[in-house]
């Protein structure tokens, strides 16, 4: 009677391992079939959020454009982008060098009176030695540009900014990038070009030249070597 005792014992273990066993199994294979879909979908997703996010700028930007005064070339480069063409072919070599500086930047929003009508056509010429300048307090346009003379530098252009920028693209705007050596002219007040923005946003604006306060202490100046 032990010994068919004992018998049974060892079958009820070995029958309680094997169910263990086949649900463990069912189990591996149910997060197998069901848990890496969820895991990819839920990748996916994510995915497709952050795409969505950095092309919701683009579209905001690229409206702009359309509507501004680079709108016929912005057009027609978006064609033949859409021909899976060289957007820039006929831009870069002639028609608007500007343009297609600005687009190799990444820029969320871009101020549309930054133009080559507004700046000149010698805003784009670059120079060397490009750096950034801090000098740690509030400062106006033209004390900076002293500052810069003093250390061998001189303010960069629009198109210095434009270059900097796109050697850059992927690093966040931490403070205000100025560029003094190209000045626009609006209802008889000066404007200089300007990074800024928060996080991953990259903006490319414009701000009086000369106004009471001067540029606040984070502000960084991009300067060339004289």
């Amino acid at each position: 009677m032990r010994d068919g005792c004992g018998a049974f014992g060892v079958f009820a273990i070995e029958y309680r391992e094997s169910v263990a066993t086949s649900r463990f199994r069912r189990a591996s294979r149910a997060i197998r079939h069901s848990g890496e879909p969820r895991r990819a979908k839920q990748i996916k997703e994510n995915m497709a959020r952050i795409m969505f996010e950095e092309a919701s700028g683009a579209l905001v930007n690229l409206h702009k454009m359309l509507g501004g005064e680079q709108g016929r070339e912005t057009l027609d480069a978006l064609k033949r982008f859409l021909r899976k063409e060289n957007p820039w072919n006929d831009v870069v070599g002639a028609v608007n060098p500007l343009a297609a500086m600005i687009a190799l930047g990444r820029y969320e929003w871009v101020n549309e009176k930054i133009t080559e009508k507004h700046f000149g056509p010698e805003t784009l010429v670059l120079g060397k030695g490009a750096r950034l300048l801090h000098f740690d307090s509030s400062i106006s346009s033209e004390d900076a540009i002293i500052e810069m003379d003093k250390r061998g530098f001189k303010p960069a252009t629009l198109g210095d900014l434009l270059e900097f920028r796109a050697k850059n693209h992927e690093e966040p705007l931490e403070y205000p990038i100025i560029a003094l050596g190209s000045i626009g002219v609006f209802n008889d007040d000066r404007f200089v070009v300007y990074l800024w923005g928060r996080d991953s946003e990259r903006k490319l604006d414009i701000y009086w030249f000369d106004f009471d306060g001067g540029w606040d202490g984070d502000c960084r100046f991009l300067a060339v070597r004289k």
